[in-house]
């Protein structure tokens, strides 16, 4: 068996790929608008059952992209959910939407 070099692989860093732009929303939308109480949820990938969960619960849902401005004050909660790669260093926007 031949052995392959290391070196003829490609390698593409998830570092340097912007992966939320493929696991977000692009359009701001509501999910149970007669809720109680209103949660503004900021998608980075965010699993519909996260979403069911506080509809269950009795959450008027209002799901953002991971980009957009917020305004929090309109809001009873902020959920933000988990996604790809590390926020810190790749997505500064989401940092300063939730800092905001």
């Amino acid at each position: 068996m031949e052995e392959t070099n290391p070196t003829s692989i490609p390698f593409q860093d998830q570092n340097e790929v912007n992966l939320m732009i493929q696991v977000s929303i692009q359009e701001p939308y509501v999910i149970n608008p007669t809720g109680k109480i209103s949660i503004a949820c900021i998608n980075c990938g965010v699993k519909n059952n996260q979403l069911r969960i506080l509809c269950q619960l009795g959450a008027k849902v209002t799901v953002f992209p991971w980009n957009y401005p917020v305004r929090q004050d309109e809001f009873d909660g902020l959920f933000l959910s988990s996604g790809p790669g590390n926020s810190q260093t790749q997505y500064p926007e989401t940092i300063t939407i939730i800092k905001s």
